[in-house]
């Protein structure tokens, strides 16, 4: 679901609609701060990974 979709279901259906956007938002939130923890993108290789990010390690 897009940012649009969502601010037109909140609309449409403020209780649910609410229920989405702020769990889309959060959601939103963690990847990026995931994204800076370890240094990397989702599925990116680079030298300066800090971590990985599906719970795996050697």
């Amino acid at each position: 679901m897009n940012s649009e979709e969502l601010v037109a279901h909140y609309l449409t259906d403020n209780e649910q609609g609410m229920k989405n956007l702020i769990t889309w938002f959060l959601n939103e939130v963690m990847q990026k701060e995931a994204a800076e923890q370890v240094g990397a993108d989702k599925y990116e290789r680079t030298g300066s990974r800090c971590a990985y990010r599906n719970g795996t390690r050697s």
